[in-house]
């Protein structure tokens, strides 16, 4: 398992159009995917249960990758929340 933790610098926070982002990004890889915000958590393969975390500016939240391909999942997640989050 990988795991890191991210707080949202991005203004608008994790709205509709970085989760469809991440919704594509995701649709092909193995592992498990999970996001964390006070102690909720939802797979972030599914695109409305992102959504309803109601994650926003300045949120810490935590991302868990689990599965055989999760060593790139996590590098490319956490450019992905660099460049967008």
């Amino acid at each position: 398992m990988k795991e890191f933790h991210y707080k949202i610098t991005n203004v608008l926070g994790l709205h509709a159009r970085p989760v469809s982002l991440l919704s594509s990004l995701l649709s092909d890889v193995e592992s498990d995917v999970f996001l964390e915000k006070n102690g909720k958590n939802v797979s972030m393969k599914r695109m409305m249960s992102v959504l309803s975390l109601d994650v926003t500016y300045g949120d810490e939240v935590t991302v868990k990758i689990i599965g055989n391909d999760e060593e790139n999942v996590y590098r490319e997640l956490q450019k992905f929340f660099r460049e967008h989050l």
